[in-house]
């Protein structure tokens, strides 16, 4: 089982002529290893989350990114010597290593591909305390306040303004929702997924 915690509550509202975002940034305790999930944007946040878990920086063994949108990536910057990930490759310095299977190495987190948002996206799939829990990146999000839905039928349908390809979005979303109990979004609070 990975033991996981959402230290950074994720955010997305409009703000004015754009958008204040930052994502739920969780981190994953596996294998004595600790993994910090899509870092964010919000350094100020990130800080106060570490120390509040008597962590440095130098004590995350792995990042790994759903997707490299910068609003997901820019806090990296706070970890400029740590092995990073995402479905294809893993980063070590100047040196790339092509990723074999679909397990984050040394561990049971699996992997998915789900394009729509953005071509290069994925989702993490594993057993928690809540059941199938599932990373989503931006495979999923909402804004701030807004109704969370729990319905998969209603959830395939969710609005993505920035998605490349909602028709792909979509069969993505299906894909996941098939697989998952619990479901923490890229923004937003997670939701336990109604099951027919």
């Amino acid at each position: 089982m990975v033991h996981y915690k959402i230290i950074v509550d994720g955010y997305a509202f409009p703000d004015g002529d754009g958008w204040k975002v930052s994502p739920n940034v969780v981190l994953l305790e596996v294998n004595g290893r600790r993994i910090l999930v899509d870092p964010g944007a919000n350094q100020d946040l990130l800080e106060q989350a570490l120390h509040q878990e008597q962590l440095q920086p130098g004590d995350i063994d792995l990042l790994y990114f759903t997707h490299t949108h910068l609003d997901h990536i820019l806090n990296l910057r706070m970890f400029p010597r740590h092995p990073m990930m995402e479905f294809y490759f893993l980063y070590e310095k100047d040196k790339i290593t092509k990723i074999r299977g679909s397990y984050i190495p040394g561990t049971t987190i699996k992997m998915i591909p789900t394009p729509g948002h953005c071509v290069e996206h994925t989702s993490l799939l594993f057993d928690s305390e809540n059941g199938r829990t599932c990373i989503a990146g931006d495979l999923f999000w909402w804004i701030n306040d807004a109704p969370v839905p729990r319905q998969p039928e209603v959830m395939i349908e969710l609005k993505d303004t920035f998605a490349y390809d909602m028709d792909v979005l979509k069969e993505s979303r299906k894909k996941i929702l098939d697989q998952t109990d619990y479901l923490i979004p890229g923004h937003g609070m997670p939701v336990n997924i109604d099951k027919i």
